[in-house]
């Protein structure tokens, strides 16, 4: 691979298996406890009972977006891209982002993928979030798993000293590296739940 991405891959690559676990932990906790924290959810309909204000902002979300347009892509893109930014930069502030974005993103998609297949059929959520889920949920596992080696990075530099010096500069090139990666599969991934996804799910 060019510009060192195989060798940032593999230096990353403890990072990378940490963030998948944190991010199917997420997804498993949001599929069993979502109805119990957040409530539950009825898709079509008139939302969760209660009146949840997270489900409100993701419903204000959804209206918010144009399937069939380049204007959905870049609006599913921009989203999609703070949010690894997020997860990516802001690393070294006590890994609180990276770890907070994968618990939090993985939590929700759980909630709303068993919330599918139970009222939709299992056909419906795989149809609803794979095609473009696979390189999304990639991507938030790379931005993430820059964030938690810049983080740990930013940690050493903090303690390191003239006896014991540590370049931080490598490893901020290591991160912008993966984030290119991540913002190339979020492209992918908005193409396909703008053009793709809609089609599956018979949304005109």
């Amino acid at each position: 691979m060019q510009f060192g991405l195989k060798k940032v891959f593999v230096e990353s690559r403890v990072y990378i298996a940490i963030a998948a676990v944190l991010l199917v932990a997420g997804i498993t906790a949001g599929a069993v406890l979502g109805n119990f924290v957040l409530g539950p959810i009825t898709l079509g309909g008139q939302g969760s009972q209660g009146g949840n204000s997270l489900l409100n902002q993701l419903e204000q979300l959804a209206q918010s977006f144009h399937p069939y347009t380049l204007g959905g892509v870049l609006f599913i893109y921009s989203h999609n891209l703070l949010t690894a930014a997020i997860s990516c930069f802001a690393g070294p502030l006590l890994l609180i982002a990276p770890i907070g974005v994968l618990a939090f993103n993985g939590f929700i998609l759980g909630w709303i993928g068993v919330a599918a297949a139970t009222q939709k059929g299992i056909l419906f959520a795989l149809e609803g979030l794979m095609p473009h889920g696979i390189f999304e949920l990639t991507a938030l596992v790379l931005a993430s798993a820059a964030g938690l080696r810049f983080g740990i990075a930013a940690i050493k530099k903090a303690f390191s000293n003239e006896n014991k010096p540590f370049a931080l500069k490598p490893e901020f090139y290591a991160t912008l590296k993966l984030f290119a990666v991540a913002a190339v599969l979020l492209l992918i991934a908005a193409m396909l739940e703008t053009f793709l996804t809609p089609y599956l799910l018979g949304i005109q």
